[in-house]
């Protein structure tokens, strides 16, 4: 098995694995779930690293590819009708949880089912003999059935152990006693010299027994369970979960929206342009952060949310170099863990604990006041990023650490090279463009409730055209994959569904409403419970 196979090279461990996956996948077939009739099934998965990391140290094995997390095991179900739920609801098993719980769990189970069967055959074969046992046992009495189940030495009703070789029964207490004093049996003294604790037989009750199916099913049942606690693989484009605004409806009424599913293509070159007028004007336009500098880099920070939706490239892992790329002006790396929080947002809109755009309950207890409104706004920035960090936090991967890398190697250039003015005005204009500016009303207008029982905002104003359409927010949660350039089709192709609700046509106004309005504080937001699916 693998654990044999860590002496051979990176791509014999490899062949070994795939082959105890498959040989594991045969056996999951055989044990459906009762009440759904679902079978486990298991793919090999590996991150992008893993072929550079193949290609630099062929000569070793999987072990220390699959400590760092570069391979891993990915496990989904298939259903009786063949519908699977591979690509949209798998769990993720280290190579380390795969051989040692999941592979031998599936041995047992299939050791179970072949002893099942061979109980089976023998007792077809001792049914002539139960008859006439019985008879014999109808014509004992009660006391000699207490003499059956009493240790022949002490005359206890304990439990008992019987000799593999004459069969005669003495309680285990009575037995160790007597096996230190002599070598025969106490009744018939027949030699005990060969006899391991291994032999003996244990007496029991035909109530004691259980029966096997019971026990495979048991068995069954904790391998389910093991594998639910399994960390979820929630994917790049899936957002299945939170379906607002009639998704649906409006698909069915309007099939032609789905044309305008795909990758923007005006993505690269709009960054391009950003980038390279901030990066031209990190001296010159130092003192006038606030209205040029917070601009382009509030572009930029929404230009990494269309490319977590992956609208710039069809190819995720492309979508993640653009967004470490449009993430350097911003000076804090953000992106990758952006991507990660916020297809969360998508998939568990306003489910707490789930959702981190929705504030903490200490900030709803402490913004109570106009004074307390104004600041948070100010900071509101540090909230968003922070927030995820104490509500709930994630172990970084890979991607995390490359954005990191590459975005601490950019800042430490900029001090060394042109001084910490220009390293600051970095910061400055990425602060002070999410906080008390215009263009950070969005992060207020999108789902702060003004409006009983609407829960979602849009925006149809001209700062969209530096915003990447993000005003469009109910269209942009309905259709995500929709980049936002073409989002304003979606309201001109279904209109019934967009123009009876509320919207705005100023962030700064949104903002003075929020900071004003006693009635409107961080926990105007609307909630909702996670619906309770059967996997």
């Amino acid at each position: 098995m693998y654990i044999g196979s860590m002496r051979k090279s990176f791509k014999d461990s490899l062949k070994v694995l795939e082959a105890d996956i498959q040989h594991a996948n045969t056996l999951a077939s055989d044990f459906p779930r009762e009440y759904d009739g679902a079978c486990l099934q298991m793919r090999m998965s590996y991150s992008p690293a893993a072929h550079l990391f193949l290609f630099l140290v062929q000569w070793t094995d999987c072990h220390l590819a699959g400590a760092l997390g570069l391979l891993r095991i990915l496990i989904y179900k298939v259903y009786v009708d063949g519908t699977t739920t591979m690509s949209t609801h798998e769990r993720k098993a280290s190579i380390r949880e795969f051989y040692a719980v999941i592979y031998p769990s599936l041995l047992q189970l299939q050791r179970g089912v072949t002893d099942t069967e061979d109980k089976k055959q023998k007792a077809v074969c001792m049914e002539r003999y139960r008859r006439r046992e019985d008879e014999e046992y109808r014509q004992l009495t009660d006391v000699d059935f207490e003499r059956e189940e009493e240790c022949g030495i002490c005359m206890e009703m304990n439990s008992k152990i019987v000799l593999p070789n004459c069969n005669h029964a003495m309680c285990l207490k009575c037995y160790r006693e007597w096996r230190t004093r002599s070598q025969s049996c106490p009744f018939c003294r027949d030699s005990l010299k060969r006899v391991n604790s291994g032999d003996l037989w244990v007496y029991t009750d035909s109530r004691d027994i259980i029966d096997m199916a019971t026990v495979t099913r048991e068995n069954l049942r904790r391998l389910f369970m093991y594998i639910d606690k399994l960390p979820l693989i929630v994917p790049d484009t899936i957002f299945d979960t939170y379906d607002s605004h009639l998704r649906r409806q409006i698909l069915s009424k309007y099939p032609q929206i789905k044309e305008l599913f795909g990758p923007d293509p005006f993505a690269f070159v709009k960054l391009w342009t950003a980038t390279s007028l901030h990066d031209a004007g990190w001296l010159k336009i130092l003192a006038v952060a606030y209205f040029f500098g917070s601009f382009l880099n509030h572009n930029l920070f929404l230009a990494i949310h269309e490319l977590s939706h992956n609208l710039a490239f069809s190819t995720p892992v492309y979508n993640r170099w653009l967004g470490i790329f449009a993430n350097l002006p911003i000076g804090v790396p953000m992106s990758v863990t952006f991507q990660k929080y916020h297809l969360e947002h998508h998939r568990f809109q306003g489910v707490d604990g789930m959702d981190m755009d929705i504030p903490s309950y200490t900030e709803a207890h402490v913004v109570t006041n106009v004074v307390a409104k104004a600041i948070w706004v100010i900071f509101q920035l540090f909230f968003y990023a922070l927030r995820p960090l104490f509500l709930k936090p994630k172990p970084p991967g890979y991607w995390e650490f490359i954005n990191f890398t590459i975005q601490i190697g950019l800042d430490a250039s900029m001090v060394y090279i042109w001084g910490w003015k220009s390293f600051a005005y970095l910061i400055l204009s990425t602060f002070v463009g999410g906080g008390m500016h215009p263009m950070a009303g969005h992060f207020i207008s999108e789902h702060y409730v003004f409006k009983p029982d609407q829960e979602t905002y849009s925006y149809y104003g001209p700062l969209n055209l530096l915003t990447w359409s993000v005003g469009y927010h109910n269209e942009h949660h309905d259709f995500p994959r929709i980049p936002g350039y073409k989002l304003h089709k979606v309201k001109e192709i279904a209109p019934e569904y967009y123009e009876g609700l509320e919207s705005y046509k100023s962030w700064s106004q949104v903002i003075y409403m929020y900071i004003m309005d006693r009635t409107v504080g961080p926990f105007s937001r609307m909630k909702r419970k996670l619906a309770k699916k059967s996997e």
